[in-house]
């Protein structure tokens, strides 16, 4: 609370200061992730893994890399899966991209990765764009 200024030692006075909104906005915050969360949890494992790798690109993943995700054999499905996530109110399709409805569901989405092993997910969702890329410079 420091770091971000919602606490704050005032040496004139000689005791703490906060901020009372920003501090219950900040808690407001983490139990909309959490409920989020649990949420994204009800939902079926296909729309889970659409949000999942969804959320390793940011808020919004472009047409171009659900392309290019859908001609791998890992990740074929992943047009249908963001479009059932799109019909749960989660994502939204604009011209063939897909763009998280809010911050809060992609950082929910994010949290579905269990957070010793989101370095290796990032890498396995790399590498299959990587192996798409490589055999397009093939052809």
């Amino acid at each position: 609370m420091v770091e971000r200024d919602v606490l704050q030692y005032s040496t004139e006075s000689r005791c703490w200061t906060y901020n009372l909104n920003a501090i219950r906005s900040e808690a407001v915050s983490k139990d909309v992730i959490l409920l989020l969360r649990s949420k994204l949890r009800s939902l079926s494992k296909r729309i889970q893994r659409a949000l999942m790798v969804s959320s390793t690109f940011g808020i919004c993943m472009s047409k171009r890399i659900v392309e290019r995700l859908s001609s791998t054999q890992k990740y074929a499905d992943i047009e249908q899966e963001l479009l059932e996530a799109v019909s749960s109110g989660y994502m939204e399709s604009i011209d063939g991209s897909y763009r998280f409805t809010h911050d809060s569901v992609r950082e929910a989405s994010y949290s579905l990765i269990n957070p010793d092993d989101r370095e290796e997910y990032h890498f396995r969702v790399g590498m299959e764009l990587l192996l798409v890329h490589s055999e397009d410079e093939d052809d």
